[in-house]
């Protein structure tokens, strides 16, 4: 970590300002939603209709970092996230969020499994 740095001090200490250290940001996301619209997963499920759906992936990728010449060095955070559940869950969730009656004489298999890679 101190070459590091080291090494930017000295970049921007001998660079002229042509080629001095240029910072960046890069930010990239993806997400899908099989039950419902992203926008509306993210708006806690609040919806007018329900199609049914098993599965929800987000992907989101954030890189910080600085430029000189051709070296670049940069910090990234990424995180990913896979769920898997019964569309008896996802309509019960619905159901429960957007102020729905949840039928009583209905069994509900519910199911659920997260994966964060």
């Amino acid at each position: 970590m101190l070459a590091l740095a080291s090494l930017l001090l000295f970049c921007t200490g001998t660079a002229d300002a042509q080629e001095g250290l240029h910072p960046f940001l890069r930010v990239e996301t993806r997400n899908y939603s099989e039950p419902v619209s992203v926008r509306e997963a993210f708006d806690q499920l609040e919806a007018d209709g329900f199609d049914g759906g098993e599965n929800a992936f987000t992907h989101t990728e954030i890189e910080a970092g600085f430029r000189w010449r051709d070296l670049s060095v940069s910090a990234v955070y990424r995180q990913d996230w896979f769920l898997r559940f019964s569309e008896d869950l996802a309509e019960l969730a619905f159901r429960q969020v957007n102020d729905r009656p949840v039928p009583t004489d209905r069994r509900f298999d519910l199911e659920l499994g997260a994966d964060h890679v």
